[in-house]
This record gives C-alpha cells, structure tokens and sequence, in this order.
C-alpha cells in the first residue's frame, strides 16, 4: 500500500489513509503520505475508506 499510495502523491493526486487507533503505534513505524484518518475500529475504517472511495483494488500482501 505504501508504494501505491506514494505514487499517486507523486503524481499529484490526495491521498487519505484510513487506520484503527488500535494499530496506529505498530503500523505507522516511518513517514506517512497524505492525510491520516484515526478511526475507532475495522468497522469504521471500511465505512470511512466507503465514503470516499469511488472504487476498490485489492492487491495481494
């Protein structure tokens, strides 16, 4: 996902990463790309990732 979400800051384009506050200290280890949405569980995160989504990709890893 990093990469993916690299490549469209680079070429210009917002990107939003949607997380549980849960896993916030184990998976935000570096420098983030675009805007950080913290939501409150898995729930949450998919309709939050819904609301602004036009489309899904799911890539393998």
């Amino acid at each position: 996902m990093g990469l993916v979400s690299q490549a469209v800051h680079d070429g210009g384009r917002h990107v939003i990463g949607v997380i549980p506050k849960t896993l916030m200290p184990r998976e935000l280890t570096g420098e983030t790309v675009g805007e950080v949405k913290a939501v409150a569980d898995m729930h949450q995160r998919k309709a939050e990732m819904a609301k602004h989504s036009d489309a899904f990709i799911a890539l393998p890893g």
